[in-house]
């Protein structure tokens, strides 16, 4: 299928679930229920999410440094806000990570490099969610036993898990794709292939992968507390432990291929998530857009930026002084 047929395809598919959820949900409910929330909450989290931007940027430099590229923290902190920019209105989430990486390359010549530590920084980013998942939903079923959402959400996250273990097993994967004719005409096996031959590359990195998982872990964090954030902006009263499971399968579940960006599909299982709690189909499609929309909020810093950004390879970021790495 042609990429501009398959971006179609998503974009239906998301915004025909997405004005399913609206419509069941009633948009008026959903507009009075975001204009309830404490601003002084959303506010705090955009902060939040500012101030954790340089996590991401000392995970993906330390990845460049052990390949011998160096590049300022601060470039580098800029093009991260610049690729959530892009994130915002690309086909997928990954698409600011394109432009981060067209842009290192520009600036290093390191082809291959700049797109490798993208896709094993955004691969240990992944780890930690599941394993995060992994561990809450483990948690929860000895705290309150087994139940259809905990089976549900561990055993989501187990085999997410399998899957990706099996991608480090090539004979295995091909295997097992072999049958999904969507796998072949989707080229999904050259996708996985490519980042198998990617994270191979710093198969011999511990430290600096050790250093990305730690950094991720704290990132999760961040992201978890965000959405906690939210929910205490419009009133919830649910334990706060309950988002380290959530946010993670959410998460997952958001990864589902045939959408756009996740749109629709991580509104849906915000729904069905917190309706087990009591939580109102309108008040966690509310909690889902207001927690979008604080990376659109970053994002737009990165907006502002780009046209500023030196869209060369003579090692100057930004028009003007030059700086130190």
């Amino acid at each position: 299928m042609p990429p501009i047929a398959q971006t179609l395809l998503k974009v239906l598919l998301s915004g025909s679930l997405l004005y399913y959820l609206i419509q069941k949900a009633h948009l008026a409910v959903i507009y009075r229920t975001i204009l309830s929330a404490d601003i002084r909450y959303y506010l705090l989290a955009i902060a939040v999410y500012i101030a954790a931007q340089p996590l991401r940027m000392m995970r993906w430099r330390r990845l460049l440094q052990e390949k011998q590229v160096s590049i300022s923290r601060t470039r580098l902190l800029i093009l991260c806000f610049i690729g959530t920019f892009f994130s915002g209105f690309f086909p997928t989430i990954v698409g600011g990570d394109v432009v981060r990486g067209y842009y290192v390359f520009k600036e290093s010549n390191a082809h291959d490099v700049s797109f490798a530590s993208i896709l094993v920084e955004r691969l240990c980013g992944l780890v930690i969610i599941i394993i995060t998942g992994c561990a809450a939903s483990l948690y929860f079923l000895i705290l309150q036993g087994p139940s259809p959402l905990i089976t549900a959400s561990l055993g989501g996250c187990l085999l997410v898990l399998v899957l990706m273990c099996s991608m480090c097993y090539q004979p295995l994967f091909k295997a097992l794709s072999r049958p999904l004719s969507l796998v072949r005409r989707w080229d999904i096996a050259g996708k996985i292939d490519a980042i198998y031959q990617a994270t191979l590359s710093y198969k011999g990195h511990v430290k600096a992968l050790v250093w990305c998982a730690v950094l991720s872990f704290i990132y999760e964090l961040v992201i978890i507390y965000i959405h906690f954030l939210m929910a205490v902006a419009l009133g919830w009263n649910i334990p706060g432990a309950l988002f380290f499971l959530a946010v993670p399968v959410v998460t997952v579940v958001s990864m589902f291929p045939l959408s756009f960006g996740g749109l629709g599909v991580r509104e849906g299982a915000m729904v069905i998530f917190f309706s087990q709690y009591g939580i109102s189909a309108a008040s966690a499609i509310s909690l889902s857009l207001l927690s979008y929309s604080i990376s659109l909020v970053a994002g737009a810093i990165g907006g502002m930026l780009y046209p500023f950004y030196k869209k060369g390879s003579s090692g100057q970021g930004f028009k003007g002084p030059s700086e130190k790495s």
